[in-house]
Formats: structure tokens, C-alpha cells, sequence
């Protein structure tokens, strides 16, 4: 029983509110009316997802269940003792059993870590119960700066998607037969148990680091990102992975003349087809992150996915945890740009900005370019000091913080001194890891089972079955595609002659399109369309149905795209037509 309580006030309608610590909870008048009102207004009419700041005596929940029925809803409550005492007021039985709602009590840092890991990639709208936000201002404070925070990197990866969905499916595509030629990561798992590892990352102060590589090899399982691959062969050291993920041409250059027999590769369905051929050794594959991939693997069976946090940095790290390391020492992963510099020295990116000078454009305008595209701003740095960054890097920082509270035991330090700081990533010197046992024969020797050892492979039938299965059931959706864009068509001509029309029927088109097998496949392109409806609320009827015309006209291109290319024979090229952009470590 809670010791402190509420004080009780039947309101005009008869409805019981209160007092606790000063603060009305409710309307003295109509309480339930009130939530009724204030949810309305507060919360648009397209939000899916609710992040309710406070449960009060649980009011404006019962509002939102009532309002938005398909919604899941999230409640932050920090006051444990003031939620107690509102079930003692009043019967809350309803909410609590609802499977749509969640409720977070109290402050514990790891539980709201675990609670925005959840929505990470869900559109989700926040609502501010005002008494609540009054009594705990700053802790609402801090959980708001973190979900925008969540929505930025959301942002970003929308973006991403929209720029880059095509070649995903395209590539993923090109390469269905690696499904059945290469194992995947999860017969790793635990390998190197406590044993070091050291992720290297392509960010200026590697170059502090490379003359000391060959040391560090004695002390560390080495694994390179594909941007600083090329570094560490020109300081004579191979690492023992290499994580590439980036589905461009321009990527896979990195590796140009630089791939050796024994570097293990590890990457993902969806990265370009021509990195794949560049590797004469053991290939590894992550389990894909999009849905077309994910289907294919269902027929297979799953595999072990590796986290994205935007950069390929956070999938080494990532692939690291899952070996067992402990601890990760991250090089090179500054997260900004100390001096102004994006890179190490001689990495294939900054060596292609120096080719591309010109007597009126040198390199510094490169660089400058650069620097500029992604709103530049000061952070602290590991050293105390401000240091340039970008939104980009700000969006793999969060990445990190959010992975270091998650999985707190493994412990996660950093060699870059001029560094964007991120919370729980210690900074070690130098000279300490070189202090580090030497450990390199037992490595080998576990390196050894691991090429010796045959993958586990699927037959390339049951895959070939999982496309024509997938091809049919995109046909059928492409026929309700069809369909709802010509009831939007033929409404749209009757309301121009003020005949009177159902909506109801686009809500079935909506219910059959949702509950389709391969929605998430064909939406998987939609981003950009999304996007650009999120940035506009209809407020008439027209609006609404050339809304509805947009979404099925775009689902219909993406569903004839995605049979487009399951259907034909892709021969690898050796150039792309993307383009390329480079990303700082």
C-alpha cells in the first residue's frame, strides 16, 4: 500500500478526481469529457503509435484506447508511488489488461534504454499529459531530448531508404545465389570469448594508430571496416575480418588491389555484388535488415543480424560483441572531424577527393562541401575540448549510447582522444593496449577451426520455390492496388459532381492491403512517399482521396518493380549508376 494518497474530489459529472502534491489531476468538472477533448486536439489523426508522458488516474489512456483502438500505447509514469495510489482510487483493470498498453514506472535508466530501443523504427506520436510533465519537468525534459533524438535518426534512415531502397532490392536480387554459397554468422557466435578485439574505423586518428598495428595484432582480434581495409594492408598488417555493408559501386573500391587470401569477409544480402568477388576467402553473411531478404531467410532459416546504426562501424562493433569480445577498443572512430579532416591519410575516399581537384576547385573545396552538407556544430570531444561533427555522426553516436547501456557488460573503449565523447565508451591511451597480453597463437588457432569448418547451406530449390511463392502473392496485391486507385478515381469524379460518396470502401482497400502476406515487401519503397504525406495533414475531402491515389500508385510501382527484378538476370558490372557518398568514421 502506498503511504501517501490522493485527495479525492467528485467532479460535476460525478466522476472522481484529485490533488496530489498541490497539482489538480483531472477537471473538476468533467473529467473524462476533458481527456476526451485535450486528446483530440492534442493527438493527429493519422498517429499509429503513443508515447503518453504520465498515467494520472489514467483518463486521457482510456481517451486515446477509445480514439485510436489499433494504437499501441506507451505510458511513462515516474512516480511509482502516484500511479499505487490511483489504483486505489479508482478501478484501472481495463487499461492494465489491455495488450495495447504498456506502462513504464519509475526512473530506471535501463528500462526507458529498453523502452526506446523498442520504438526505435516505429512512427510513433508523443502525448504530454500537463499535470504529470508539471510534477517531473526535467525528467520529461531529458525522456523528450532522447526521443527526439530517436525521430532524428528515424528521419535519417527514411532518407537513407528513400535514397538508396532501389538498390537494396536490386542488389538483393543479384545476389540470392550467396544464400546458399556462404554460411552465416551465427556459428561464431562466442568464439573469442573475452578475448580482445579491436575495430578499426577509417577516422583521422588512425593514423596515430597504424605504425603500431603490427603490435596491436599480437594483442587483438583485428576487424577493419571496408574504409580503412586499404590502410591497414599498406602498414603490412591483414586484419582477420572485414565488415563491409554499403550497397554502392563506389563502395567497394575501398578494397581496390588491396584484398589478401586469408581476410575473412563479412557482410550482408543486400551490399553491391561486386565486393563479393573481390574476396577469395571464407565469406560470412549477417542476416538481412530489409523485408525482401528477411522472407528469403524464413524459407532457409534465419540468420544473425548485425545492428545498423547508419555506419559500418556500428556493424563491426556489433559483429565483435557477437564473437564474445571483451573488451572492444575502437580506432579510428572519431565521429568528427578534428582539424577538419574526414579520414585517415591515403583512404580511397580522400585520395578520390584529391583526384578530383582542380586548379578552381581544389581540394579544400571538396572538403569544405563536405563539412557543409550535414549542418555542422561543436560537441565535447574525449579530450574535453569542442570538436566539429555533424547531425550524421550525432545519429551513430546515439547508436553506440544506446548499445553501451544495453549490453553493459561488454565494455567498449576508444583510442580517439579527439573524439566525439559518447557516454560509456571509455578513452584508453595507446600505451596501455600495447600493454596488452599477447594472445595471437590462440586466435589463430580458433581461426583455423573456423576456415576449416564447412558451413551449414541451404538448398538453392527451397529458395527458388520462396521467389515464385513471393512473385504470385505480389500479383495479388498488385490487383488491390489497382483496385483502390480506380475507387479513388471514380470517387474523386463524383465528388467533383457533388455526388455523394463511402469512405468506407477505401477502408477496406487499406484492411486488405494490411493484412496481406507481403505488405511490408512492397511498402519496403514507399519512404520518400511517406515522408512527403507526413508533412501534410488533408483537411478536405479531395486531399484525402488524392492522398489515398498517391500511396496506391506508388505501392503499384514498387510492387512491379520488385517483380521486375526477381524476374530477370542480372550481369554483374563492374560501375553503377548510384553514384557514391562517403561517410566519416
Amino acid at each position: 500500500m502506498s503511504s501517501e494518497r490522493i485527495e479525492p474530489i467528485f467532479a460535476k459529472s460525478g466522476e472522481i478526481t484529485g490533488v496530489w502534491k498541490g497539482i489538480t489531476l483531472h477537471s473538476r468538472i468533467d473529467p473524462r469529457r476533458e481527456a476526451e477533448r485535450a486528446v483530440k486536439e492534442g493527438i493527429p489523426e493519422a498517429s499509429e503509435e503513443i508515447v503518453v508522458f504520465g498515467f494520472g488516474l489514467g483518463y486521457h489512456v482510456e481517451a486515446i484506447l477509445s480514439h485510436f483502438p489499433r494504437s499501441k500505447v506507451w505510458v511513462i509514469e515516474p512516480d511509482p508511488s502516484l500511479f499505487q495510489a490511483t489504483l486505489e482510487l479508482r478501478d484501472c483493470n481495463r487499461l492494465l489488461t489491455n495488450p495495447n498498453v504498456q506502462i513504464v514506472l519509475g526512473t530506471d535508466e535501463t528500462v526507458l534504454d529498453q523502452l526506446i530501443h523498442s520504438i526505435e523504427e516505429i512512427r510513433f506520436t508523443i502525448y504530454r499529459y500537463r499535470p504529470s510533465v508539471e510534477l517531473h519537468s526535467d525528467f520529461y525534459k531529458n525522456v523528450e531530448r532522447r526521443l527526439h533524438r530517436v525521430l532524428s535518426r528515424r528521419q535519417v534512415n527514411l532518407n537513407t531508404l528513400a535514397r538508396f531502397g532501389k538498390l537494396w532490392v536490386r542488389n538483393l536480387s543479384r545476389n540470392l545465389n550467396l544464400l546458399s554459397r556462404h554460411g552465416g554468422i551465427e556459428f561464431l557466435k562466442g568464439r573469442f570469448s573475452s578475448f580482445p578485439a579491436m575495430v578499426i574505423a577509417a577516422g583521422p586518428s588512425l593514423d596515430e594508430i597504424l605504425p603500431h598495428l603490427g603490435s596491436l595484432r599480437d594483442k587483438f582480434l583485428l576487424i577493419a571496416v571496408d574504409t580503412s581495409y586499404l590502410s591497414c594492408i599498406r602498414s603490412h598488417v591483414e586484419p582477420d575480418f572485414v565488415v563491409v555493408m554499403d550497397p554502392q559501386y563506389w563502395n567497394t573500391r575501398h578494397l581496390d588491389r588491396a584484398v589478401q587470401k586469408s581476410v575473412r569477409l563479412v557482410s550482408e544480402p543486400s551490399t553491391h555484388p561486386t565486393i563479393f568477388r573481390k574476396f577469395p576467402g571464407k565469406t560470412l553473411l549477417a542476416g538481412s535488415l530489409f523485408p525482401l531478404g528477411r522472407y528469403l531467410e524464413e524459407k532457409i532459416g534465419k540468420r544473425a543480424t548485425l545492428g545498423a546504426g547508419g555506419s559500418v562501424a556500428t556493424s563491426a562493433w556489433d559483429f565483435a560483441r557477437v564473437l564474445g569480445c571483451n573488451p572492444i577498443v575502437m580506432a579510428g572512430l572519431d565521429l568528427a572531424f578534428p582539424n577538419k579532416r574526414t579520414h585517415c591519410k591515403g583512404s580511397f575516399f580522400e585520395e578520390r577527393i584529391f583526384s578530383l581537384r582542380t586548379r578552381i576547385e581544389p581540394e579544400e573545396t571538396h572538403f569544405f562541401r563536405y563539412l557543409q552538407d550535414a549542418s555542422p556544430l561543436l560537441r565535447p570531444s574525449n579530450n574535453g575540448k569542442p570538436v566539429l561533427t555533424d547531425q550524421r555522426m550525432l545519429v551513430y553516436h546515439d547508436w553506440f549510447e544506446i548499445q553501451g547501456k544495453l549490453h553493459r557488460d561488454t565494455r567498449t573503449l576508444t583510442l580517439s582522444r579527439d573524439g566525439l565523447k559518447i557516454e560509456g565508451m571509455e578513452l584508453v591511451s595507446l600505451e596501455e593496449v600495447l600493454n596488452y597480453p599477447a594472445c595471437r597463437n590462440t586466435i589463430d588457432s580458433i581461426l583455423q577451426i573456423i576456415d576449416q569448418e564447412p558451413p551449414i547451406l541451404p538448398d538453392q530449390r527451397i529458395i527458388e520455390k520462396g521467389k515464385q511463392e513471393l512473385l504470385q502473392g505480389l500479383s495479388t496485391l498488385e490487383e488491390i492496388a489497382q483496385e483502390g486507385i480506380q475507387l479513388v478515381q471514380s470517387m474523386k469524379r463524383r465528388l467533383a459532381q457533388s455526388e455523394k460518396i463511402d469512405i468506407d470502401q477505401l477502408n477496406w482497400i487499406d484492411e486488405k492491403i494490411l493484412s496481406h502476406q507481403y505488405r511490408d515487401i512492397a511498402g519496403f519503397l514507399l519512404a520518400r512517399t511517406l515522408m512527403n504525406l507526413e508533412q501534410r495533414n488533408p483537411t478536405t475531402m479531395d486531399q484525402t482521396l488524392e492522398n489515398s491515389l498517391r500511396i496506391y500508385t506508388d505501392l503499384l510501382d514498387s510492387i512491379r518493380f520488385h517483380k521486375k527484378i526477381l524476374t530477370q538476370d542480372f550481369p554483374i558490372k563492374t560501375d553503377d549508376s548510384s553514384g557514391g557518398s562517403f561517410t566519416t568514421l
